[in-house]
């Protein structure tokens, strides 16, 4: 709760209490105004006395008015100062975790490369190794359902459908990065990681 919002209603209900009284000062009034107005010299004094409390009362209750319109003012730019923080925070939690992808990107695209790399090298040496030994059997190992069942294994599958597609399609994780680099807000604190896609 906004620390205005007591302290509004505590005003509130102090100018809902004078309005009250001053209800009720003028039906004291309105009772006496007959015989003040024919002369009678304590309902005239008691006029002056309930109009002299009336009068300040109302200034009371102006004072209050002002009051609360202020502190209204104050609530609802402590309001927007919560949401805007609530915003950059958000922004910055965006921007940290867009950047921590965009790392992952490179990460993951530079060990994907070499994980083909290693392939490609155990194909050649299988090739080798078929000349000298059992070829039936190295067939069976070099065939892709051998690095299929591994890929498997290690839970790639959670992650990876491997099927060929069009060479247009295939494309690196980093190829998003640009679009990552878009997503939240850095706070003034925060020293920016320097990425080749920035540049």
């Amino acid at each position: 709760m906004s620390s205005f919002a007591d302290r509004i209603i505590l005003l509130k209900q102090r100018a809902s209490d004078i309005t009250t009284k001053l209800s009720t000062l003028a039906d004291q009034r309105k009772s006496i105004s007959l015989p003040a107005s024919e002369g009678e010299k304590t309902a005239a004094q008691q006029i002056v006395d309930l109009d002299f409390e009336s009068d300040g009362l109302r200034r009371e209750r102006d004072t209050l008015g002002s009051a609360i319109e202020h502190a209204e003012q104050l609530q609802a730019q402590e309001t927007l100062d919560l949401q805007q923080q609530l915003v950059r925070e958000r922004d910055h939690k965006a921007y940290t975790t867009a950047r921590a992808v965009i790392a992952l990107n490179l990460e993951t695209d530079e060990l994907m490369q070499k994980l083909s790399q290693l392939c490609e090298r155990r194909g050649h040496l299988l090739q080798e190794l078929g000349q000298s030994f059992d070829a039936s059997f190295v067939t069976r190992l070099s065939g892709r359902g051998a690095l299929t069942r591994a890929a498997c294994a290690h839970g790639l599958h959670r992650f990876v459908s491997i099927e060929t597609c069009a060479p247009g399609s295939m494309r690196p994780l980093a190829d998003t990065n640009p679009l990552l680099l878009g997503i939240g807000r850095a706070s003034k604190s925060d020293a920016r990681p320097k990425f080749k896609e920035d540049a």
